[in-house]
């Protein structure tokens, strides 16, 4: 948030909220900022969700890998694999502390939005839903086809 400052207070107090800037501007609380601004500022605030979208999607990508190499390739004791699972999560979550909350759980972003009362915004969608389950998709794949047991291993043990 720091930096969306710095850089909204260099493009003149730009927002990167398009209801924040929409409700400024029909409240006439912004009298500098014309219909024209406005069209303007959405293709950026716009953008501006697409990299929290990027954000929770590589944020989960990250997890998920991270969780599966422990689960499948870690260590054999359970509490080791717990502690490693949970330095794990706690990194990521400081990590995109910054971009998008984060949360990297749809279904625990959906409950706190529901909580909340915002949970019917497009953006809880495609930032906190499609975003972490594109991300862990990826991570699935990228999993199958490099790190995961070949099929002959798996019926050699059986």
């Amino acid at each position: 948030m720091f930096i969306f400052t710095i850089i909204g207070n260099a493009l003149s107090n730009a927002t990167f909220n398009p209801t924040a800037s929409f409700a400024f501007y029909a409240a006439s609380l912004k009298k500098d900022w014309s219909a024209l601004s406005m069209a303007v500022r959405f293709p950026f605030q716009a953008a501006s969700g697409v990299t929290r979208f990027l954000a929770e999607g590589l944020l989960t990508f990250g997890l998920c890998l991270a969780l599966l190499v422990i689960l499948v390739r870690g260590p054999n004791n359970p509490l080791l694999k717990l502690l490693l699972m949970a330095i794990s999560t706690v990194g990521f979550v400081r990590r995109g502390a910054n971009y998008t909350g984060p949360s990297m759980n749809p279904a625990n972003a959906f409950g706190w939005a529901y909580v909340n009362n915002w949970h019917n915004s497009w953006e809880l969608y495609y930032v906190y839903w499609m975003g972490p389950l594109i991300g862990a998709t990826l991570v699935a794949w990228v999993f199958r086809f490099l790190l995961s047991p070949s099929l002959s291993t798996k019926e050699k043990k059986a």
